[in-house]
């Protein structure tokens, strides 16, 4: 159900939001199984039997991150990043900067400032990544970001996760993505289901139940 928290911020009910959060979850499931070490290797070894458009295409023995199969399908805007520069990312954008930077990593272009001379690891700036540099496979990085969101927000074995933010971020989004529908069906004449007024909508050719 669509409430109102506090008179004012617009809200679905926690059983709603929770099945929602239901619904991330599986998609985060998915995407971690399928960026898991095995998978990446398999994917790689068996290339020629890659679905269009939704597996990575295979490039110097590598995945690429070209695939949609790889992308969250739903919930991409769910959580919002900022890099150093101020640029904000959805995840999926998010996902292909961290695998763009892993490559700047690996060819030298961006490195530790902690790096300790002669260390192998770190003169390769391979030290931020956490991983022995010959076993690499470009996608430790988002790895390393999909299980975070999982610990943090679903919780593991050592914590229970925070899902109440969770909800509150789920809420934000399909509260953007409901509102944009809204000014929609407000502006064009065609589609004129609703008008915006007194800072919301009110319902025109439509019942007002259904608002």
């Amino acid at each position: 159900m669509y409430v109102k928290e506090h008179g004012e911020l617009k809200r679905f009910s926690d059983t709603t939001l929770n099945r929602f959060v239901g619904y991330f979850e599986d998609e985060l499931r998915s995407l971690i199984s399928y960026y898991s070490k095995e998978n990446i290797a398999k994917l790689v070894k068996d290339s020629s039997e890659h679905v269009e458009n939704f597996h990575g295409s295979v490039k110097n023995g590598r995945l690429q991150f070209n695939g949609n199969g790889g992308k969250f399908r739903y919930f991409f805007d769910t959580f919002l990043t900022q890099d150093l520069n101020g640029t904000t990312y959805n995840m999926n954008q998010y996902m292909q900067y961290l695998f763009n930077l892993q490559k700047d990593i690996e060819n030298g272009k961006v490195k530790n400032p902690n790096f300790v001379e002669g260390d192998p690891i770190e003169s390769l700036g391979t030290g931020v990544i956490g991983e022995d540099p010959n076993n690499l496979d470009g996608f430790e990085l988002i790895r390393a970001y999909l299980n975070n969101l999982r610990d943090q927000y679903l919780g593991s074995k050592y914590t229970g996760g925070d899902r109440a933010t969770l909800r509150n971020l789920i809420n934000r989004s399909i509260i953007s993505l409901v509102d944009s529908e809204l000014d929609t069906l407000s502006r064009n004449p065609a589609l004129t289901c609703v008008k915006k007024e007194f800072g919301g909508y009110t319902p025109y050719a439509i019942p007002k139940q259904f608002l």
